[in-house]
């Protein structure tokens, strides 16, 4: 499948997809839905690929659904440029129809299912689905140019893509009803959505990803280094290592000493959109 709306790039066994949109902010469309979804499935087939990064080109990582359709937008029955997607009127349509759908959760749902690790690298603005496809990744890493937000409420519609089932389980109940009600979006400041590391409050982390030895025993594996985020980060360094399809086995160094190990088992996530 050749792709449009999204670039599709392996390099150090890393894949790179890019919403490459620009000039549109990289709004979500039904094109990039289709390529997104096909993108993770052919990823998972392809045992060369061990970690994978989504980005958006341009200044904006992903500016949410495209509304250039107006009032239409999100009513098939109305929209001839999409027939693959009408279903029939509100009154007489089968729900259980694939044509019925949530596109931003058929994506997240196949992010959540992926059996790589999945890094989002919000370079900019993200917004509706640009925020929500972020919340079924493993990791989220924010530039100071992003702008975040869950800004149904201001349209009028409920959180798509499976966000109020992904989303509590990352900040809490409270803090997603919050976000969500208000509709507010968060600039870098606010460490929205970004990872965290306690102790230090380190609230905006920038990771470089890269394949290098490991200090454990010199052979290859997948390192994030925290030196761009602050001088305490620069101290800190994770190895990720695939140990059979879908299950990654990582340690945490503190300078040259191992303080912990952790896991990552992606073989048998199951989520409800």
């Amino acid at each position: 499948m050749s792709y449009k709306e999204i670039l599709y790039d392996v390099a150090d066994n890393i894949l790179t997809i890019t919403l490459n949109r620009p000039e549109k902010l990289n709004a979500f469309t039904g094109t990039m839905m289709s390529e997104m979804i096909d993108a993770f499935q052919r990823a998972n087939k392809d045992d060369a690929i061990r970690c994978i990064i989504v980005t958006g080109a341009g200044r904006a990582f992903c500016a949410g659904a495209d509304l250039s359709a107006g009032a239409s937008t999100f009513d098939a029955t109305q929209r001839a440029d999409r027939p693959e997607r009408n279903a029939g009127p509100v009154g007489s349509v089968d729900w259980s129809d694939e044509r019925v759908r949530d596109g931003g959760g058929r994506v997240t749902l196949e992010i959540f299912e992926c059996l790589k690790p999945v890094i989002a690298a919000c370079n900019g603005p993200a917004v509706g689905i640009g925020a929500t496809m972020q919340c079924a990744m493993d990791i989220r890493l924010g530039s100071e140019a992003a702008r975040v937000g869950f800004v149904f409420s201001r349209r009028g519609i409920v959180p798509e893509a499976a966000s109020s089932w992904f989303l509590p389980r990352i900040v809490g109940i409270q803090r997603a009803l919050a976000w969500c009600f208000s509709g507010k979006v968060f600039d870098a400041k606010a460490g929205f959505l970004r990872n965290e590391i306690l102790p230090f409050g380190l609230k905006a982390i920038v990771a470089r990803v890269s394949k290098a030895p490991s200090w454990l025993d010199n052979k290859e594996c997948i390192v994030l280094d925290y030196s761009e985020t602050s001088l305490v980060a620069s101290h800190i360094r994770d190895e990720i290592r695939e140990i059979e399809p879908g299950f990654y086995l990582g340690k945490v160094y503190w300078d040259s000493k191992r303080i912990f190990d952790f896991s990552l088992d992606f073989r048998k996530k199951k989520a409800s959109s």
